[in-house]
C-alpha cells in the first residue's frame, strides 16, 4: 500500500474519505446521509464548518469566532460567536428556478471545497471555504459551470446582513456580504460569486475582503509549513496524517494584545493559554518545525506566566486568559508548575538560543522550588487535581504531574550544563533521580492484574495515563504497563479509553500513550494501533486530525493535540530526545514491517537537517544529513539509543 504518487487515490472499502495527492476525498453515495465539522484558523478568526449530505441535498453551517472581539464579561469564553446555518447560502437559480443542490464530492487540503450538482440541468457548484489569514474575515466562493449543450440563465441572490453586538472594546459591527448577479452562462463556461463574513470595532478602518489574496496566502501558509519537518515512512496515511496535524498546529496562533499566542481553539478556547496545551503539548514541538510564528507564541506564553511566580510559591494559574488580562485557576493546582517546567525545558533546549534560556532560566528553576515545596512524605509531588480537571479522580498526588516533574528536571539539568550553571544542574538531578524512585515505590502497584502504576493513592482500575512514564523514559514496568494499555479494558476503537470501564476517551492520553510505547522500543504492539488511529483520525467519520474528547465538545479538533501527534513521530518512533542545545539522543522504535523512515528539513537545534533510517536485518542504519552539507553516520543494533552532536 505505499505509493508516493501524488495522484494516486488510496482508500479501503471501511474508510468513508479517500487519500488524494495532498489532500483528501469523499464522494457520498445516493441516500448517504452524514454530516461532520471541521475548524480553520487565521490570526483573528476561527472558522468551524459542518458540512455533509442530508436528505441527498447539502448541508452547509458555518459557526464563526472573532477572539478578539471580546464579550462581557470578559472571561476564557468571552469570544463573540457567529452561527450561519444551512439557510445562509449561495443561493442560485437557473432559469428562474431555484435548483436543489446534490452533493457530489467533498475535498479537504486546509481549506474546504465543496463541489454539487444540480442533476436535471448538468450545472456544476465548487464552494471554497476558507479563514482569512490575517484579518477578521471568512470567504466563501462559489464557481458556477455549465455543462450543458446550450446556454442557462444564472441568477444569484443579493445577501447584505449587518449586525450589532456591544463588548469589552465598544461596539462590533458584522457583517455578511453578497452580491447580486443574473448572467447567461454559456455552454463549459464558469463564474464566480463570493460570500464575505467580517467583524469589526465600529468605527475601526479594515482592508475590503479580497478573497483571491487571502486564499493565495492560506496557501503559502501550508506551502512554507510543508517546506519544514517532512515526514516519509512507507505507510502514506500517517505521512498524510501527519501533515494536516502539522497545519493544525501552527494554524491556531492569534494576534492578541499582547502578541501572538497559540490556543485550543475548539470554539471555545481562544485569546487564552493554558499550562499543558501551549506549554506541555505544543511548545516541545515548535523548535522542529521552525514557523517562526509559533515560537513567537510560545515565547509569549512561557512569559505571561512569570509575573504569577512569587517568593511565597503560591500556585501560578492553570490558564491565561483574555488576551492575557486575567487568570483562570478552578480547579486550583492542576500542576501546572510541572506542566510549566517540561514544555518549556524541551522548548529551550530544541530552540537552542542562549539568551532566551538565561531570560527564563529564573522561571525553571522558581518551577522547580515550587515542585521541591510540593512534595508529600513519601517523595511524590502533590497536586489538587489533573490536567482533566476533577471530570475524573485523581487524590492528592497523581501520576501524571510527579512524571512530567521528572521530565522537566532531567532537561532542566541538562539545559543548566549548557548555561554554565553546575550548582543548577546537580540540584535538578538529585532532584529527579529522587523522584523517579519514589515514583517507582509510590505510583508502582498491581492494578487489574497488570504489574504497572495505579494513578493515585486508592486508584483500582486502569487509567490510560499509567502510559506518561514511557515517555519520560521510565520503563522498569514496561512491558505490563503495555500489556495494560492495549488490553480490552483500556484500548478502544478511538484509541485509550480514559478509564477502565468507562466509553469515554481523550485523544491527549492516546497521543501519549502511543509515544510512550514507541519510546520504551515496544514498536510491535505500537505500530498496528497507531496505523488504525491515523486512518480512523484521516479518512474516517470525523477527519482530519486529532480531537480533544468524547462525548464532552463534539470531538473538538484542539490544535494542541495536533502536534501531540507530531511528536509520536519525532519522540516516539525517532526516539530524539534533546540533551543541548546542539545535542540529542535519538532511539528508533520503527514498526517491524517498516523498512525505513526519513524526516527532512528538521528546524530544531539551530540547525536545519534530515534523519534517515533503514532496517538492515537487525541492525538500523542512521544518516543525518546537515543543510550545510555534513553528514554523519551510524550503525546501531534495534532498540538501542546514540548520542548525536550536531556538527
Amino acid at each position: 500500500m505505499f505509493n508516493k504518487d501524488a495522484h494516486m487515490i488510496i482508500h479501503e472499502s471501511t474508510d468513508r474519505w479517500a487519500i488524494n495527492g495532498h489532500a483528501i476525498s469523499w464522494q457520498p453515495k445516493p441516500g448517504e446521509t452524514h454530516l461532520d465539522h471541521v475548524e480553520m484558523s487565521g490570526q483573528k478568526v476561527a472558522l468551524i464548518v459542518t458540512y455533509g449530505q442530508q436528505h441527498d441535498a447539502l448541508f452547509l453551517s458555518r459557526t464563526i469566532i472573532y477572539p478578539l472581539l471580546r464579550t462581557i464579561p470578559n472571561l476564557t469564553h468571552a469570544n463573540t460567536v457567529c452561527e450561519y446555518g444551512n439557510d445562509l447560502r449561495c443561493r442560485i437559480s437557473l432559469n428562474g428556478k431555484p435548483i436543489r443542490e446534490q452533493l457530489i464530492q467533498v475535498v479537504f487540503d486546509g481549506v474546504l471545497c465543496l463541489t454539487t450538482c444540480d442533476q436535471n440541468a448538468k450545472v456544476f457548484i465548487e464552494r471554497r471555504i476558507w479563514p482569512s489569514s490575517e484579518q477578521s474575515a471568512v470567504h466563501e466562493t462559489t464557481r458556477i459551470t455549465n455543462g450543458n449543450k446550450q446556454p442557462v440563465t444564472v441568477s444569484i441572490e443579493s445577501i447584505d446582513r449587518l449586525e450589532y453586538g456591544r463588548g469589552s472594546k465598544g461596539v462590533y459591527v458584522i457583517s455578511v456580504k453578497q452580491e447580486a448577479m443574473t448572467i447567461v452562462l454559456s455552454s463549459g463556461k464558469t463564474r464566480q460569486a463570493t460570500l464575505c463574513f467580517s467583524a469589526k470595532i465600529a468605527n475601526h478602518q479594515s482592508p475590503p475582503c479580497d478573497p483571491d489574496l487571502d486564499l493565495k496566502r492560506r496557501y503559502s501558509l501550508i506551502k512554507a509549513w510543508d517546506s519544514s519537518l517532512i515526514l516519509n515512512t512507507p505507510d502514506p496515511i500517517i505521512d498524510l496524517a501527519f501533515r494536516f496535524a502539522k497545519i493544525h498546529a501552527c494554524e491556531s496562533i492569534f494576534k492578541n494584545s499582547c502578541g501572538l499566542l497559540h490556543s485550543p481553539g475548539g470554539g471555545t478556547y481562544y485569546a487564552a493559554i493554558w499550562t499543558n496545551d501551549q506549554i506541555e503539548y505544543a511548545a516541545p514541538f515548535f523548535p522542529f518545525v521552525g514557523y517562526s510564528a509559533g515560537l513567537e507564541a510560545t515565547i509569549n506564553a512561557c512569559r505571561l506566566f512569570i509575573p504569577y511566580m512569587g517568593d511565597n510559591y503560591h500556585p501560578i494559574p492553570s490558564s491565561i486568559i483574555a488576551e492575557g488580562q486575567d487568570i483562570w485557576e478552578g480547579v486550583g493546582d492542576r500542576g501546572d508548575a510541572a506542566m510549566y517546567l517540561y514544555g518549556l525545558s524541551r522548548f529551550l533546549l530544541c530552540l537552542a538560543d542562549p539568551q532566551i534560556a538565561l531570560d527564563f532560566f529564573p522561571a525553571l528553576m522558581w518551577c522547580v522550588n515550587y515542585n521541591l515545596r510540593q512534595l508529600n512524605e513519601h517523595g511524590v509531588i502533590c497536586s489538587d487535581s489533573d490536567e482533566l480537571e476533577e471530570r475524573f479522580p485523581s487524590g492528592d498526588a497523581n501520576l501524571c504531574t510527579s512524571c512530567l516533574a521528572y521530565g522537566g528536571l532531567v532537561s532542566t539539568a541538562y539545559l543548566a550544563e549548557e548555561l554554565n550553571k553546575p550548582a543548577e544542574a546537580q540540584t535538578c538531578r538529585i532532584f529527579a533521580d529522587e523522584l523517579r524512585r519514589a515514583i517507582e515505590c509510590y505510583f508502582g502497584a498491581d492494578v487489574e492484574g497488570y504489574q504497572t502504576y495505579r494513578y493515585y493513592d486508592g486508584n483500582t482500575v486502569l487509567r490510560a495515563w499509567l502510559a506518561i512514564p514511557l515517555t519520560m523514559g521510565i520503563f522498569e514496568r514496561s512491558e505490563q504497563t503495555v500489556s495494560a494499555l492495549f488490553s480490552p479494558r483500556l484500548w478502544t476503537e478511538d484509541g485509550l479509553a480514559t478509564q477502565a470501564g468507562d466509553a469515554i476517551f481523550w485523544d491527549r492520553a492516546t497521543l501519549y500513550g502511543l509515544r510512550g510505547v514507541f519510546h520504551a522500543g515496544e514498536h510491535e504492539e505500537a505500530g498496528a494501533r497507531f496505523a488504525a488511529y491515523s486512518r480512523r483520525r484521516l479518512l474516517g467519520d470525523h477527519v482530519p486530525y486529532p480531537v480533544e474528547a468524547w462525548p464532552e465538545g463534539n470531538q473538538r479538533q484542539l490544535a494542541a493535540e495536533s502536534a501531540l501527534y507530531c511528536r509520536i513521530i519525532t519522540e516516539g518512533i525517532m526516539g530524539m530526545t534533546p540533551t543541548g542545545f546542539r545535542s540529542f539522543t535519538i532511539k528508533p522504535s520503527l514498526p517491524s514491517h517498516w523498512q525505513s523512515i526519513s524526516l527532512q528539513h528538521i528546524r530544531a537545534f539551530a540547525d536545519n537537517f534530515s534523519i534517515a533510517i533503514e532496517r538492515k536485518t537487525d541492525l538500523l542504519e542512521i544518516h543525518l544529513f546537515c543543510a550545510s552539507g555534513s553528514h554523519q553516520f551510524f550503525t546501531i543494533k534495534d532498540g538501542e539509543s546514540i548520542q548525536i552532536s550536531l556538527k
